[in-house]
């Protein structure tokens, strides 16, 4: 009989690749710094996030995580990179994926953190913050409200404004944006609301038949004023009157005694409105 001659190959075996990543890029609201995203990839135990400052240039491994999503921290604004992910897998080096697609993304100003505050003598509005990097200049903006319409009140290159035109006992609601060298506006800050303060009274005293006689001019927006003393320059101040006058006469005061008198402005229009306290002015009694 004739014989069959069988021949078997060998057994080949292959791991089926972790599918490429599909990354999409973002920017992070606080700071600017750029974001990546990207789904789970089956069969990947993490991913190795590449990146370069050209679309064919040299792709430098940034990170490795077990996260599906990455920000870039060292990113400088005002400058695009160029970001790739591969999935490594789980069982064998051999079964990592391709490279995803690159996904470009330019580095956004960070957001400014803006502080808030009066100043003494005027007691407008002043908003404050620390230099933004790649910022060019500032732009700041107010509104009546919160959810209102906000325009644009200043444009500087300082780290500050101070709200000259903020009317006393209102309460105003600011936000600010760095804009870079190239014209790229970054994020919003926090909104920040503040209410224009009184401006603080400028005393002068003298003596009316030995009483001590405190004047000053009238303040915008206030409609009284109150009167505090105390016996040394840095002791305890004690409420005396309060007066809608720009005038107070201390007819309490025993002769023979310095006393040590400052004054502040109310506002009806707000309680948080009151002025910071004047100058200090003193006079022995007589």
């Amino acid at each position: 009989s004739d014989l069959t001659e069988i021949i078997t190959s060998e057994i080949v075996t292959h791991c089926a690749d972790c599918a490429a990543p599909v990354i999409t890029a973002g920017n992070r609201a606080s700071d600017g710094k750029v974001t990546l995203k990207w789904k789970a990839v089956y069969g990947a135990a993490k991913y190795e996030i590449y990146r370069a400052t050209a679309r064919d240039g040299e792709y430098v491994r940034q990170y490795t995580t077990t996260s599906t999503s990455y920000t870039n921290t060292t990113s400088k604004a005002n400058v695009t990179y160029y970001y790739k992910v591969m999935a490594l897998a789980t069982r064998t080096a051999s079964a990592n994926s391709a490279f995803s697609n690159v996904a470009a993304r330019t580095c956004d100003l960070a957001a400014p953190v803006v502080k808030a505050s009066n100043n003494a003598e005027t007691g407008k509005v002043v908003l404050t913050w620390k230099p933004i990097e790649g910022a060019a200049k500032y732009e700041v903006y107010r509104s009546g409200t919160k959810n209102g319409t906000y325009s644009l009140y200043c444009t500087t290159t300082g780290t500050s404004y101070t709200n000259t035109s903020a009317s006393a006992g209102s309460t105003y609601y600011y936000k600010v944006r760095a804009i870079g060298y190239d014209g790229r506006a970054g994020s919003y800050s926090a909104i920040k609301e503040r209410t224009c303060d009184c401006a603080r009274p400028v005393v002068k005293i003298s003596l009316n038949n030995g009483d001590p006689r405190l004047t000053w001019d009238k303040v915008y927006n206030a409609d009284s004023y109150t009167v505090y003393r105390a016996t040394t320059a840095n002791g305890t101040y004690s409420k005396m009157y309060t007066t809608k006058y720009t005038s107070y006469t201390n007819t309490s005061a025993v002769a023979g005694k310095t006393y040590y008198y400052k004054v502040v402005a109310n506002c009806s229009r707000s309680s948080y409105a009151t002025s910071a306290y004047s100058n200090v002015v003193h006079i022995l009694a007589k």
